[in-house]
């Protein structure tokens, strides 16, 4: 069932990497968060939109592509059409499961959402993120605070806002970005597989179980979901992204 909502006091910053961050009020505050629901503006069905945040009845979503002026000059309320009911499970965090987010490009914008979540979870489980962008990220890409042996030596760039909230992330890029990892998500992916593995094997006592949850195209979702059928101890939450 297709979802809409009415906005006004539309406003669009740019972003590094040629994201856009675009800000509305909602006439009425949404019953939910619509996680990695992805959302177009009735008469643009090109520009695809993907919420950042939201607080009470004000809303920031992310998009690849500019919103045409004269909507950001309406003096009439504009309709924002939610596109599908793929929703995030409410119950992600309720677990004791470490967890492992996965998003790209529009993807990154729910993961972030998502990760403010996590960032206030009990401290003794662990949250990492892992994120790709195409060309360019929506942020200025920093040198890691957070060391993760997990990850390939060469991977030491990272979201800023995420080491904020204290969850250590590493970041792919298959167009050589310096300080990320020179390949594509899935395959960092893999390798993060491969050394935690090795690390339940090397260990006596019991490990909590993962939980992924990944913002992805259809494409990278099924390889996810290929990568992990040797692995009983995670489970996986798939919301599918467009990949632009």
């Amino acid at each position: 069932m297709t979802q809409s909502y009415r906005f006004s006091n539309i406003q669009q910053t740019s972003q590094p990497g040629g994201f856009w961050l675009v800000s509305a009020t909602l006439e009425e505050t949404p019953e939910t968060a619509n996680i990695g629901a992805v959302f177009h503006i009735k008469g643009h069905p090109e520009v695809s939109l993907t919420l950042f945040q939201t607080h009470t009845n004000h809303l920031q979503l992310l998009s690849q592509q500019p919103l045409p002026e004269r909507l950001l000059c309406s003096q009439t309320p504009i309709e924002l059409i939610q596109e599908s009911d793929d929703a995030m499970p409410m119950d992600v965090f309720h677990h004791q499961n470490s967890v492992l987010l996965l998003g790209a490009d529009l993807g990154i914008a729910p993961l972030l959402h998502l990760a403010r979540q996590a960032s206030n979870r009990a401290t003794g489980v662990s949250t990492l993120a892992l994120l790709q962008a195409t060309e360019n990220f929506p942020f200025m890409v920093k040198p890691a605070r957070f060391m993760l042996g997990s990850m390939p030596a060469e991977a030491i760039g990272c979201c800023p806002l995420l080491e904020d909230w204290k969850i250590p992330n590493r970041l792919a890029s298959i167009t050589g970005l310096p300080g990320c990892f020179d390949g594509s998500l899935l395959e960092l992916f893999g390798f993060w597989l491969e050394h935690e593995s090795q690390q339940r094997h090397m260990q006596s006592k019991v490990l909590n179980e993962w939980q992924i949850v990944a913002f992805l195209d259809s494409e990278n979702l099924q390889a996810c979901r290929d990568l992990i059928q040797a692995y009983d101890w995670i489970k996986l939450t798939g919301i599918e992204i467009p990949s632009r």
